[in-house]
């Protein structure tokens, strides 16, 4: 895929395309991200990295050779589902049993 190609399919032109490929400091993380999205690189491609580098930790770069479209659907569902238990957890009262939680969750 061309510069130009690329630039028509993520809204960008080709010259931001050439300074986001040169390292120009002011390309946003969304061009770069639209940029993904075209190319169909998940983005964890990126953040899992970052995530492992900003907590001190190892990174072994073969943690991306798995399905990462899976691994996106489930940080998805893991996300929604925390919230969601977190929400749950606040509107129901502090002497509500293990019981009545599992009701609210089958509703």
């Amino acid at each position: 895929m061309s510069q130009v190609q690329l630039g028509q399919r993520a809204g960008l032109g080709p010259a931001w395309i050439r300074q986001m490929e040169g390292g120009y400091p002011k390309v946003r993380l969304d061009d770069h991200l639209a940029c993904f999205d075209v190319l169909k690189i998940s983005p964890l491609v990126v953040m899992i990295p970052i995530l492992f580098l900003m907590h001190g930790r190892h990174y072994p770069p073969h943690l991306l050779l798995g399905d990462l479209k899976r691994l996106n659907a489930a940080l998805i569902d893991f996300i929604i589902n925390w919230n969601v238990s977190d929400i749950r957890d606040a509107m129901l009262p502090a002497h509500a049993s293990r019981d009545e939680a599992q009701m609210a969750d089958e509703d």
